[in-house]
Order: structure tokens, then C-alpha cells, then sequence
């Protein structure tokens, strides 16, 4: 289970690194499908059927906000408005 958390903070890492954030539906859908068939679900009952997912559905979040912070900013975006501060002009 810690092996599955580490991976998906990896994957969420990566997929903030490149991705918009509407890779992450699919993703979400996949991860839920892997947790649905590990036997240690299973044999946690109820409590481990309902918070293995969610728990793992966050490390990838948590992953996909590290990549999104670690990426530099995109130099194609304009700023749209007023400039707050405007220059002094000799």
C-alpha cells in the first residue's frame, strides 16, 4: 500500500509537470479500479474498502500540486488589464 502511495505522488508529480489538470479524471477512474482489486482492500473491511482510494486519490492531488509548483511559469501567458503601477516617463 506505502509502494502505491509513494507511485502515485510520483505520477501526480509528473502529470502537474506536463498535463492539465483534466488528465486527472481518467487517472482518478484507474487508480480507483487498482485499489478495487489489491486483496488488502478487501481484508480491511469496510472502513479499508472506503479510505484506501481516498487516501491514494489524495497523494495523487498532493503530487499533482508539487509538479504544478515545480514547473516554471508559461512565458505565452499576456497579462490582460491595467497595470497597477504605471512607469515614470522621462
Amino acid at each position: 500500500m506505502s509502494v502505491l502511495l509513494i507511485g502515485s505522488v510520483f505520477i501526480g508529480a509528473l502529470l502537474g509537470r506536463f498535463f492539465k489538470v483534466l488528465v486527472l479524471i481518467p487517472t482518478f477512474a484507474a487508480i480507483v479500479l487498482l485499489c478495487l482489486t489489491m486483496p488488502q482492500v478487501w481484508h480491511g473491511g469496510v472502513p479499508g474498502f472506503v479510505f484506501a482510494p481516498l487516501l491514494i486519490l489524495c497523494a495523487l492531488q498532493v503530487g499533482y500540486l508539487m509538479g504544478l509548483l515545480s514547473a516554471p511559469p508559461k512565458k505565452s501567458l499576456r497579462f490582460v488589464g491595467k497595470p497597477l503601477v504605471h512607469g515614470s516617463r522621462s
